[in-house]
């Protein structure tokens, strides 16, 4: 059976909007935080007709909804390790390709983040997201703005990235930023 992770992030984004400040999500018996924490402590439940239960019994999300937000969840045990273990060799030789887009994730968009001062040529950066075998960087549109190091966990596939990227462009999310996308060849 596979397991499957659903985008909270971007299902709250596409259905609420900006309504984080509103005490309560209409349809569900939760404020915006209370469903992070709750996804953040016990998950989700994904059913067989694809379908999402939140934990608890605070909300249910109907297949035809949560479809669009459900992705096969990385391997785990002995194939994860290996994949670490790649990773920790990878070097600058190992990228494939890296695109560029004029936007950013919706904050970490559940990829795991690290940030890096200003000061940093694109060049450390570069390098830097290359051994934590990160699949983004974002420069932020402000003078002083930091670098982020984003996909450092392997929540979310290349595929889905470039989708969520593309997506924010069209939109014109934040086009000042400027985000890479890398791929490498393992």
């Amino acid at each position: 059976m596979i397991t499957m992770n659903f985008d909270f992030g971007t299902w709250f984004e596409d259905t609420y909007g900006d309504q984080k400040d509103h005490a309560t999500l209409r349809g569900y018996n939760l404020s915006y935080e209370e469903m992070r924490a709750a996804q953040k402590e016990a998950g989700w439940v994904v059913g067989e007709d694809m379908s999402v239960q939140i934990n608890g019994g605070h909300g249910h999300i109907p297949s035809q909804m949560a479809r669009k937000y459900l992705s096969a969840a990385p391997p785990y045990g002995k194939w994860r390790k290996i994949v670490r273990k790649l990773i920790g060799k990878m070097t600058l030789e190992n990228i494939q390709s890296l695109n560029t887009y004029h936007t950013d994730t919706h904050g970490s968009w559940g990829l795991g983040a690290e940030s890096l001062p200003y000061t940093y040529t694109y060049y450390e950066v570069l390098e830097r997201a290359v051994e934590l075998g990160a699949k983004v960087i974002v420069k932020t549109s402000k003078t002083t703005g930091n670098w982020y190091i984003k996909g450092t966990n392997t929540t979310k596939s290349y595929d889905d990235i470039k989708r969520h990227l593309e997506g924010n462009v069209a939109a014109g999310y934040k086009a000042g930023s400027i985000t890479r996308l890398i791929s490498y060849d393992f």
